[in-house]
């Protein structure tokens, strides 16, 4: 897409060739990326003397480490796992990101690949609504908008309770919640109606932020996510008030939620559906990666004067950041010959493991679907009685509709058929 946010340098951080990201260009982390445990600089080296150290030194020592580190801490010591669950949960650089259509929804865990366990430990807690306007949305049957017909303003503020009832039962350990959406506000509006309202209605124990994106003054197509915060006066209601907060400010780490396990026939179509999401974030994401590649290539030269690579452009860019900009909103980043041989290598392996990763997705696909059967064969009946079971049986993908009648089953049915499951919108976004 031709808008997207922009990146901003200094690129002192290698390429990441496992980046997620959405369509205007906001960076996601894996859970399992956030807290894998990066091999040691001294791999044989041991620190025997840990744990006859005292326990306050000890807590002392883990309060530096990173999250991989707590969280290995919190699988292996038992003696440490209760602070490190503390630090690790409550780190303020890490932000969870989950989908506000899952919320409107109900929460059900059958409509997310996350593990909702996991949710109960998290402080800090991104609501992301695909929606311009969720409160304005027809009410929700098991996953799907559905078309009920006109919302009256009880509507409304019922949607805006239930929206705070369903994060603070999903959330009981959040202390910041952001609502965020990818669209601007109207004009004269100081932000989106709908977060706004939303945040307004913002139980008294949360710190509650709005955040969407506005184009960046004077451009087309680079955009900038605004951060603002409603500040509450428990004294006097009146007083309260929006500020807007420094981006740098906001959150820094957007992390996607650890995934629920993927087994049975529910399991293995989840995990193709999630892997399905994975694919589309890494092909999002090479437009940032050439951005970063690019830029900092040039910037690693010595004494040579950054020159935008775009034949007959030839504007000069002192620093990192501006040339990101100018690519963007003239779209001089659109099919940019890399500068160095070594980055087409690097771009080519990884474009090939993309094509790798979309071909093994589809040949999974055709095997769910050779071992579905054809109609009427018993080979149907048991695979419809076992997908229907773990629905019924595994509380991980339980609906709010019985099995019979759920959206995973007629989502399932559809996709094995090779037909397309109509919807008038997506219902559960690619965040979960």
């Amino acid at each position: 897409m031709l808008h997207t946010i922009v990146p901003r340098g200094p690129w002192t951080f290698p390429l990441n060739w496992d980046l997620y990201a959405a369509d205007y260009g906001d960076t996601y982390i894996p859970f399992a990326q956030h807290a894998r445990l990066e091999p040691a600089d001294h791999p044989n080296s041991t620190f025997t003397f840990f744990p006859s150290l005292p326990v306050e030194l000890q807590l002392h020592i883990i309060s530096f480490c990173d999250s991989a580190t707590l969280f290995w801490l919190m699988q292996v010591c038992s003696a440490l796992r209760s602070e490190a669950s503390k630090l690790f949960w409550s780190d303020p650089s890490v932000w969870y990101t989950i989908d506000g259509a899952w919320i409107l929804a109900g929460g059900f865990p059958g409509h997310t690949h996350n593990t909702v366990d996991a949710l109960r430990y998290m402080q800090q807690v991104i609501v992301h609504f695909s929606s311009p306007c969720p409160l304005e949305a027809d009410p929700w049957d098991d996953g799907l908008w559905d078309n009920a017909g006109d919302y009256t303003e009880d509507d409304v503020e019922r949607r805006i309770h239930d929206i705070w009832q369903e994060i603070q039962r999903q959330f009981p350990c959040a202390t910041h919640v952001v609502l965020s959406n990818n669209h601007g506000c109207p004009p004269g509006a100081l932000l989106p109606l709908d977060l706004r309202r939303m945040a307004e209605a913002c139980p008294p124990n949360l710190s509650v932020y709005a955040s969407w994106l506005d184009n960046e003054k004077g451009t087309r197509f680079c955009l900038k996510r605004c951060l603002w915060r409603y500040v509450h006066d428990d004294h006097n209601l009146a007083a309260a008030e929006w500020k807007d907060v420094l981006v740098r400010r906001g959150p820094q780490h957007s992390v996607l939620p650890p995934l629920k396990k993927f087994d049975g026939p529910a399991g293995a179509y989840s995990r193709h559906k999630y892997l399905k999401h994975c694919s589309e974030y890494q092909h999002k994401a090479r437009r940032i990666l050439v951005l970063h590649a690019v830029e900092a290539f040039f910037f690693q030269q010595k004494d040579v004067e950054f020159m935008c690579p775009t034949p007959e452009c030839g504007t000069v860019f002192p620093t990192q950041g501006q040339w990101m900009s100018h690519a963007i909103q003239e779209g001089h980043d659109v099919n940019l010959v890399l500068p160095d041989g070594h980055l087409d290598t690097l771009f080519a392996q990884h474009d090939e493991r993309l094509v790798q990763l979309d071909r093994s997705i589809d040949d999974t696909m055709e095997a769910m679907r050779t071992a579905w059967g054809v109609e009427g064969s018993e080979q149907r009946r048991h695979a419809e009685h076992d997908f229907l079971s773990q629905l019924k049986q595994d509380p991980r993908y339980r609906h709010q509709r019985p099995a019979e009648q759920c959206t995973m089953w007629r989502r399932y049915q559809c996709d094995m058929e090779g037909e397309v499951f109509f919807d008038w919108n997506t219902s559960v976004s690619s965040l979960t």
